[in-house]
């Protein structure tokens, strides 16, 4: 079986931990994780990656930024973009204008372990 790469972009570490783990347990997919947009940028430099989680609120690159630089470099990869902001309102507004580039699904913080794990599959349904 084909194991699929996923890329996991947030600042926080403990989120990151937590979400590469659950990936991982559906033995289907690779994960790796970074905690920066710049550090996102030099790893897909380096290997291809199916699938991007990105933090929109992170320090420095935030991950409208570090989602429309990761298209140039990835445009047939998929994207998920995760806030924990609730102004539905301005993450709608922000996806919007990373979906110039391509289609980026939104998950709101917290979400299920279901929910994320499904929206994964989903995404990479799209690149099977």
């Amino acid at each position: 079986m084909n194991k699929k790469n996923i890329l996991i972009v947030d600042d926080e570490k403990f989120v990151r931990y937590a979400l590469t783990k659950e990936l991982q347990e559906e033995k289907a997919f690779e994960v790796e994780s970074a905690g920066s947009g710049e550090e996102a940028l030099e790893k897909a430099k380096q290997k291809n990656y199916d699938l991007f989680f990105i933090d929109l609120v992170m320090p420095g690159m935030d991950g409208v930024e570090t989602c429309k630089l990761l298209k140039k470099i990835k445009p047939s990869a998929q994207y998920i973009c995760f806030t924990g902001i609730f102004d539905r309102v301005l993450s709608r507004r922000n996806v919007d204008h990373i979906e110039a580039d391509g289609p980026t699904r939104l998950l709101y913080k917290p979400f299920r372990e279901r929910t994320f794990i499904e929206t994964a599959q989903e995404a990479l349904q799209a690149v099977s």
